[in-house]
């Protein structure tokens, strides 16, 4: 079974904390997840466009997982 993490609330919520979404990352790639739901569009606002996929090149890069990774997104 495959299993991946969206990424849409590690940048969307009112409590938005960058620590904890990079260790939510870093749980993800240890718990064995290698695929990673984002979007240019996931954040607060228009003026934070861009910031969860920045956000998961960050979480990825800093545990080390930058081979083997699939990022996801959706279209319409």
């Amino acid at each position: 079974m495959r299993v991946g993490l969206g990424c849409m609330r590690l940048s969307t919520g009112d409590d938005l904390d960058e620590g904890a979404a990079v260790a939510a990352i870093a749980a993800a790639v240890d718990a064995g997840i290698t695929v990673f739901d984002t979007a240019r569009a996931y954040g607060r606002d228009g003026s934070d466009l861009g910031h969860n996929e920045a956000l998961l090149a960050c979480g990825l890069h800093r545990c080390g997982a930058t081979a083997g990774v699939r990022i996801v997104t959706k279209g319409g």
